[in-house]
């Protein structure tokens, strides 16, 4: 990714889902049960990655304002265990319960760079093995 400057709210989003899509609706899982989300990451730029917890299409009709996490992330590639209820919605955001209208009915993950203010950046983010845990 790269980020050029003037440029007060770019961003770079991976958007991971759990299960293909069928009869061309997106497929929900329910991860209310786990406590935690880990992943592996690969970070050479950002200082910090943005996760946000994501349920398309069912009840929520949300555009934006889902749960979300900003964590700091440390160069090379590293193993980040977050606690799910440590997501969070925007204070601006439509309110959600989060484990009965995000966790039962999850569609999706993004996983982002964000920038505030930017300055200009460019570097690499790599992910692997998101898993929920108990």
């Amino acid at each position: 990714y790269e980020f050029r400057i003037p440029n007060e709210w770019e961003g770079v989003n991976l958007e991971i889902f759990g299960q293909p899509e069928k009869d061309g609706k997106l497929v929900p899982d329910d991860v209310s049960g786990y406590k935690f989300l880990t992943l592996r990451l690969f970070a050479k730029g950002p200082r910090s990655i943005r996760l946000e917890l994501i349920t398309r299409g069912q009840g929520a009709t949300l555009e934006a304002g889902y749960p979300l996490m900003n964590f700091r992330v440390s160069p090379g590639f590293n193993t980040y265990k977050l606690k799910l209820e440590d997501f969070n919605q925007p204070e601006w955001a439509t309110r959600l319960d989060l484990k009965r209208d995000v966790l039962k009915k999850l569609t999706s993950i993004t996983v982002g760079v964000f920038c505030d203010k930017c300055v200009l950046e460019k570097g690499t983010v790599v992910v692997d093995n998101i898993a929920f845990e108990k």
